[in-house]
C-alpha cells in the first residue's frame, strides 16, 4: 500500500519525539525526507523508483550537443531509430581522442557519444560524432531524478518509506539532538537507516531476472 508524503513527515516528527501538528517542524521534516530520497538515489541509481523515460531528439545537421532534460540522472542508451543504429557511450576522455573536434568532422550517421556538464546553462549535454547529414531521430532512454517530494504529494512506493523516513530521522537528529549526549543516538539512527537501504538494494537485485545457469559436469578424465 502506498503512502502519503505528509503521513511519513509526522511519522518522522514522532519517531523523534518532536510535535507532528507544528507546521514549522512539519517543513523541516519534508527537507529531512527530501535529503534522505537524495541518499537514497545515489545509493541505489538502479532502483525502479527513479523515472525511465525516453526523450525524443530531432537531430539539426551538423550539430554536435544536445541538451538533456534537467532532471537527468543517468543515461541507459542512446539510439538513431532513422539509421536504426546505437550509438556507442565513450568515457569523455576516450570521446576527446577519438573526436577531436567532432564539429569539423565530415557528417553522416554519428556512432559515438559522450556526456559532459555545460556550466554556463547547468546542464547535462550529450555530444555526438560524426553529426547527422540529415534530421534523423534520436532517443535517449534515460533514468531521471525522483520529483522532489512536496507535503501535497499523494502517494509514494511503499517499500522506500521505511527507508526514508529512517534517514529523514538521523537528518532530523542533527538539528534537534544536536548536543554532544546524543552521539551514540545520531550514530544508531545512521546506522539503522544505511542498514535499511542495504535491504532494499538487496530486495531488488532479488527482483531482477538472473541468466539461466547451465551446469557442468565433469567427466572422471577432467579429474
Amino acid at each position: 500500500m502506498a503512502i502519503t508524503t505528509a503521513t511519513m513527515q509526522a511519522n518522522v516528527l514522532k519517531e523523534l519525539g518532536q510535535n507532528s501538528s507544528s507546521t514549522t517542524l512539519l517543513a523541516r521534516a519534508l527537507e529531512w525526507l527530501n535529503e534522505a530520497l537524495d541518499d537514497l538515489q545515489m545509493y541505489l541509481p538502479e532502483a525502479e523508483f527513479l523515472q525511465v523515460s525516453e526523450m525524443s531528439i530531432t537531430a539539426v545537421v551538423d550539430q554536435v550537443t544536445y541538451a538533456m532534460p534537467s532532471d537527468f540522472f543517468q543515461l541507459l542508451e542512446l539510439r538513431n531509430d532513422t539509421e536504426a543504429n546505437h550509438l556507442t557511450m565513450r568515457t569523455r576522455e576516450e570521446f576527446d581522442r577519438l573526436h577531436p573536434d567532432p564539429s569539423s568532422e565530415t557528417s553522416g550517421v554519428p556512432n559515438d557519444m559522450t556526456l559532459e556538464f555545460d556550466r554556463d546553462n547547468s546542464r547535462n549535454i550529450i555530444r555526438i560524432a560524426p553529426p547527422c547529414d540529415s534530421t534523423d531521430t534520436l532517443y535517449a532512454v534515460m533514468r531521471r531524478w525522483h520529483p522532489t517530494l512536496s507535503g501535497t504529494q499523494g502517494t509514494i512506493w511503499d517499500k522506500v518509506q521505511r527507508p526514508l523516513e529512517r534517514r529523514a530521522m538521523y537528518y532530523g537528529s542533527l538539528e534537534v539532538y544536536a548536543e554532544q549526549e546524543y552521539t551514540t543516538y545520531r550514530q544508531e539512527l545512521n546506522g539503522l537507516s544505511l542498514n535499511k537501504f542495504q535491504a532494499l538494494q538487496q530486495m531488488l537485485s532479488i527482483q531482477k531476472p538472473k541468466p539461466r545457469q547451465i551446469p557442468t559436469v565433469l567427466k572422471k578424465s577432467d579429474y
